[in-house]
């Protein structure tokens, strides 16, 4: 088997930690890409879900498609999808009594055109296959691995990614009042990004230079953010 081959067969087995499902996202961001129809899709920012023995995260939708190992998982809402914003797309890696999978949050489209967010990425992919809603690609690839022939299917694309990856918490998850549980899973460092300047989730990205230790110029350079509000989020994380 070639060496694309056993990568992309890695996606037949659960994930056993956060630790296994941060390196899926290294390579689905630094290798992998979504093939809809006749176009080719880059992955540049994704997040991690997992639910299950040692690692019980609430944010996870636990559906049973989520507890088996790589399928393609649109975002579901009682016996049918999530429609308009809500739309959301995993690649999975649940099983073994877990749940989860790769949220996919930011593509790169062949001719360098950026599609940011999981709504307009599943958007960019159904236009892609030519199905008008999630349903009709669902019943194209339901129940077949991620890499099988079809509308959707996940390979490697020809040219690793020269953007290093950062890593942040994910985006848009509320602390509330859940407790303790809550605010970790609010807190984890679940996200990772190649494009960390783009206006989704800049604020996560901002944060996350800042506590890693990132110098005010490192930090402008990247995110194109000014001085002034880099100093403004120091201040703010030094106080708690």
């Amino acid at each position: 088997m070639s060496e694309a081959g056993e990568a992309l067969r890695v996606w037949d087995r659960p994930i056993r930690d956060a630790e296994e499902g941060l390196s899926r996202l290294r390579w689905l961001l630094c290798e992998g890409a979504l093939f809809a129809g006749d176009r080719r899709f880059e992955p540049i920012e994704a997040e991690l879900y997992l639910h299950g023995p040692g690692h019980l995260d609430p944010t996870v939708h636990q559906h049973p498609e989520q507890g088996e190992p790589g399928r393609f998982y649109f975002h579901r809402v009682g016996r049918g999808f999530k429609g308009g914003s809500y739309k959301g797309l995993d690649l999975s890696w649940g099983g073994d009594g877990a749940f989860g999978g790769a949220l996919i949050r930011g593509l790169r489209e062949e001719d360098g055109g950026i599609v940011s967010g999981p709504s307009l990425c599943v958007d960019a992919l159904l236009a892609a296959c030519g199905m008008a809603d999630c349903a009709s690609l669902h019943r194209c690839v339901v129940g077949r691995p991620v890499y099988a022939a079809g509308p959707l299917r996940l390979g490697v694309r020809p040219t690793p990614e020269q953007r290093a990856p950062l890593l942040t918490a994910r985006v848009g998850l509320p602390m509330g009042d859940g407790g303790a549980t809550r605010r970790w899973a609010a807190a984890a460092l679940y996200r990772m990004t190649t494009y960390p300047e783009l206006p989704k989730g800049r604020a996560e990205s901002l944060a996350a230079m800042v506590a890693a230790g990132a110098s005010d110029e490192e930090i402008t350079a990247r995110l194109g953010v000014r001085a002034g509000t880099v100093g403004r989020v120091r201040a703010g994380l030094a106080s708690g």
